[in-house]
């Protein structure tokens, strides 16, 4: 079925060659550019895939270290052991120790300060440095960190690594929540989870910037 423009030009023998030559070029314009925009929305499609499409199909290795431990480990044997084991794609190194949100195995400005068993101090970084070995050996490098914090808030007191059980308490818990109220002015449990964010989170992810490929986190909320 032909349109009433279709009919009205058709109609029209006095129309110029030129003229026609002209609507024809225009009408071969007009699909040369939507062809362009077909083309450009399947590259914007193809563009927006998933920020863990490298882990798709792979697995790999994790390890959960105690802080009072990290003089103990060898990096270069760990990445040798693991090269030679077949399909490793990623390793997870936990910056916390395990689950538990109060110990890092990596100095903290702040931590380090108010609770001295709480990193290893100036010692040594072990995450910097699983995270270079790794990654100059060809491995993705994922940081897994227990968000409940130095105020634990999801195992509460008696499971933190100081808890003395004369008087019910964890001086780590108290040290680290007399230091938010100083620097927020509050430390309920909305302002635990901002510090947390903003003092510890920030600081270890500004240092190690592109030495991490993802994050895995524990028990949010």
């Amino acid at each position: 079925m032909l349109d009433s423009d279709s009919v009205a030009s058709s109609g029209n023998d006095d129309r110029s060659d030129d003229e026609t030559n002209s609507s024809v070029a225009d009408d071969d314009e007009s699909d040369v550019e939507s062809e362009s925009d077909v083309s450009t929305a399947e590259e914007d499609t193809c563009s927006d895939a998933p920020p863990a499409q490298w882990m798709s199909g792979k697995w790999g290795i994790g390890w959960r270290i105690r802080v009072g431990h990290t003089s103990e480990y060898n990096v270069e044997k760990i990445v040798k052991q693991v090269k030679d084991i077949p399909g490793v794609g990623y390793v997870m190194i936990g910056l916390s120790e395990g689950a538990s949100g109060s110990r890092y195995i990596a100095p903290h400005s702040v931590l380090s300060k108010i609770t001295r068993r709480a990193t290893p101090g100036k010692k040594r970084d072990l995450f910097d440095e699983f995270a270079t070995a790794f990654q100059a050996a060809g491995y993705k490098v994922l940081v897994y960190m227990a968000t409940e914090g130095p105020s634990k808030l999801k195992h509460g007191a008696a499971n933190a690594f100081d808890f003395d059980k004369k008087t019910k308490t964890a001086p780590s818990i108290e040290n680290w929540k007399k230091y938010v109220k100083e620097r927020y002015g509050s430390d309920d449990v909305n302002t635990l989870k901002k510090a947390y964010a903003e003092v510890i989170v920030k600081e270890y992810a500004e240092r190690y910037g592109s030495q991490d490929d993802g994050w895995g986190v524990g028990h949010p909320s």
